[in-house]
């Protein structure tokens, strides 16, 4: 049996971008550091982090869909945040509060479409 590789995947958002990326994007200092093991996991908390709706973006969305050789080894609802700078994104993924997360403007083809979804207040 082989032997499993090994994967870090790490994203520099100290002065991250957003608006027209990645050619021109415009900065935007949100001060972050993200790193995992799984480039999926990863994409999905930087997803979830700049206020995009994962399942907005077909790219990362369809990283669950594969059955025999899957990118991820647990869903969506197991993957767990680790920070050392903020208590608010410590735990499970999908129970950050949004209202928590920035605010990034999308690039003008995505706007309106990748978003997360405010909460409704009851």
């Amino acid at each position: 049996m082989r032997q499993q590789k090994r994967y870090l995947s790490i994203i520099d958002g100290v002065i991250a971008g957003e608006g027209n990326g990645p050619e021109a994007p415009d900065p935007f200092p949100a001060g972050l550091i993200l790193a995992g093991t799984n480039p999926l996991s990863v994409d999905c908390v930087a997803a979830k982090i700049i206020g995009f709706d994962y399942t907005k973006i077909p790219s990362v969305c369809n990283g669950f869909r594969p059955r025999h050789f899957p990118i991820l080894d647990c869903d969506y609802d197991l993957i767990t945040v680790r920070s050392v700078s903020s208590d608010a994104f410590n735990g499970y993924l999908h129970l950050i509060p949004q209202d928590s997360c920035y605010r990034f403007r999308p690039h003008f083809g995505w706007q309106g479409h990748i978003e997360a979804l405010e909460a409704v207040p009851t």
